[in-house]
C-alpha cells in the first residue's frame, strides 16, 4: 500500500476519536475541478465500499486519502490554438499582434479550452501514529507531500507539522541494518 513514505512530527491537538477527524476532514472534501479550475484537492472516503467516513482507525493509528485532480492542458494545443489566433489577427488588422496582444491572445486561447481538457486524478494515503505523535504521507514527490500537508493543516484546527529530524543520516542507518 505504501510505496514511498514521508515521515513528519506533528503538534497539536489531534481529533480524540475517528468520528471527530471524520468531521474535521469534510470541511476540505473533494470537489472535482469545475469547467474554468485548473487543480482541485481534498478528503476521499478511505474505503467506499465499506463506508462514507473519510478516516479509518486502527491499532492507534489513523488512516485517511487525500484526492488531487487536475485538468490536462498540453502546451502543444495551447501554442497550436495561438498560432491560429495570431494568424488570423495578422489578417484581420493587417499587422504583427503586438507581444502584450500575443499574451492575451493565448490567455483567450487557454480560457477557450480549458472546460474541454481532461482531468487526471491522483490520490495520496497517509496515516498518523497516534502514540508517536508521527504522520506518514505516500508521495513520491515533495509538491504533493506539501500539498497533504497543507490540506491537513487546513483540516485539522491548531496543527503544526514538520519533517522528521533524524539523530544520524538515514543513509547511515540504513548501511548499519542491511550491510
Amino acid at each position: 500500500m505504501f510505496r514511498n513514505i514521508r515521515f513528519y512530527r506533528f503538534d497539536g491537538s489531534w481529533p480524540a476519536s475517528e468520528e471527530k477527524l471524520s468531521e474535521s476532514l469534510e470541511k476540505a472534501g473533494f470537489k472535482p475541478c469545475g469547467p474554468l479550475t485548473e487543480r482541485s484537492s481534498g478528503w476521499v472516503a478511505v474505503d467506499k465500499d465499506t463506508s462514507d467516513s473519510l478516516a479509518r482507525r486502527v491499532n492507534g493509528a489513523d488512516l485517511f486519502r487525500l484526492r488531487s485532480q487536475s485538468r490536462v492542458l498540453p502546451h502543444s494545443v495551447v501554442n497550436e490554438e495561438l498560432e491560429a489566433r495570431i494568424e488570423a489577427y495578422r489578417e484581420r488588422m493587417q499587422e504583427a499582434p503586438s507581444p502584450r496582444e500575443k499574451r492575451r491572445l493565448k490567455a483567450e486561447a487557454r480560457d477557450e479550452l480549458m472546460p474541454k481538457a481532461m482531468r487526471k486524478s491522483d490520490r495520496i494515503w497517509g496515516y498518523v501514529d497516534l502514540a508517536e505523535s508521527i504522520l506518514c504521507i505516500d508521495a513520491a514527490q515533495d509538491a504533493a507531500a506539501e500539498r497533504f500537508v497543507r490540506r491537513l493543516q487546513a483540516s485539522v484546527d491548531g496543527l503544526n507539522i514538520r519533517p522528521l529530524q533524524y539523530m544520524q543520516p538515514v543513509e547511515e542507518l540504513l548501511s548499519g541494518i542491511f550491510f
